[in-house]
């Protein structure tokens, strides 16, 4: 306390700064912590339940289970897989800009800026909309809350899934479709069975 009497007022004000900015970064690394842990243990459960359809699959001969969706389908159409709680991910372009260049003050509230701007563009996958996903023998079906998505499985080139979801690369378009699900794994592994069976 004798040494706190001392101090300046801007000496003190950098103290309780620094152990503000210190607290703050905690704080941050502790919540990272947490959601790696929470990640963890999301992916080992997609993992286990992957394991054991893949199980019930081999259990039953091979042979895909199918699904009673709440959907009207096609004559002949079976569902294989089936999501009430997906996401669609599309890639939104995102740009950025950046200043450079100097300033010439003429007077109160007039300046003349020299230089110039430079931009920069990436693509970042976005989430356009919730529903439901389904996969057919014939089609990868998503009834979105905005929009929906529908994707013949002859369009398909391939199909690169993550523990909660899957990216389709398709032949009519550039940019690939990405559906976020309970678990990526099995509905990667029904569409690429599928696919090769057609």
């Amino acid at each position: 306390m004798f040494i706190l009497a001392k101090l300046t007022d801007s000496q003190l004000v950098k103290i309780v700064g620094g152990t503000v900015c210190a607290v703050a970064i905690l704080c941050a690394l502790m919540l990272k912590l947490v959601g790696t842990i929470r990640n963890r243990r999301l992916d080992a459960a997609a993992d286990r339940k992957y394991r054991e359809w893949l199980a019930d699959v081999e259990a039953n001969g091979g042979k895909l289970p199918v699904r009673t969706p709440p959907i009207r389908l096609d004559a002949g159409e079976t569902c294989r897989f089936m999501d009430l709680t997906a996401r669609l991910y599309e890639p939104r372009a995102i740009s950025s800009g950046r200043y450079g260049g100097g300033s010439i003050h003429i007077d109160q509230g007039v300046s003349i800026h020299t230089g110039r701007i430079t931009t920069e563009s990436h693509d970042e996958w976005r989430v356009t909309t919730r529903g439901a996903l389904y996969v057919t023998d014939k089609r990868i079906i998503f009834n979105g809350e905005i929009a929906d998505h529908i994707v013949p499985l002859r369009d398909i080139l391939s199909v690169r899934a993550g523990y909660r979801d899957a990216c389709v690369h398709l032949q009519t378009s550039s940019k690939p479709v990405a559906f976020g699900s309970i678990n990526g794994q099995i509905f990667a592994a029904v569409v690429n069975s599928l696919c090769s069976s057609n």
